[in-house]
């Protein structure tokens, strides 16, 4: 989402640069309601976060509230549109350790294929 601002070079580039072995690998994908949730963000999400008390923490310096800077809307327009775009994982791991990296993925993958068994399973007229 936030490609379009280059805002995620800053750690996607330091993997490179370390040679850390990472890979992404989509979980999920973004829903109707994912896509509309984005149109309050950020200030949505801190006041689901902090309730009540999040005017409070704002004033006092303790969070940060919404910036309205060009990043906060960068993210908003770059969502939309993106419902049944996929949401990813990216997992990293040190230098020398690509089997790891490949063992975490190839597990997250399983679970994703169980959950999906699971959700035929519950769905299916045999489990009336």
């Amino acid at each position: 989402v936030v490609a379009a601002s280059g805002a995620t070079l800053c750690y996607t580039q330091l993997f490179n640069l370390l040679d850390f072995p990472a890979g992404t690998l989509p979980v999920s994908s973004v829903t109707e309601e994912d896509e509309a949730g984005m149109a309050a963000w950020p200030a949505s999400i801190i006041q689901e976060q902090f309730g009540a008390e999040t005017d409070a923490l704002i004033s006092s310096g303790d969070i940060y509230g919404p910036q309205g800077d060009a990043l906060e809307e960068i993210v908003r327009t770059s969502c939309v549109g993106s419902t049944g775009l996929p949401v990813s994982v990216q997992v990293v791991a040190l230098p020398w350790h690509e089997e790891r990296c490949l063992r975490v993925m190839a597990e997250i993958e399983e679970a994703r294929e169980a959950e999906r068994v699971l959700q035929i399973l519950h769905h299916s007229p045999l489990s009336d």
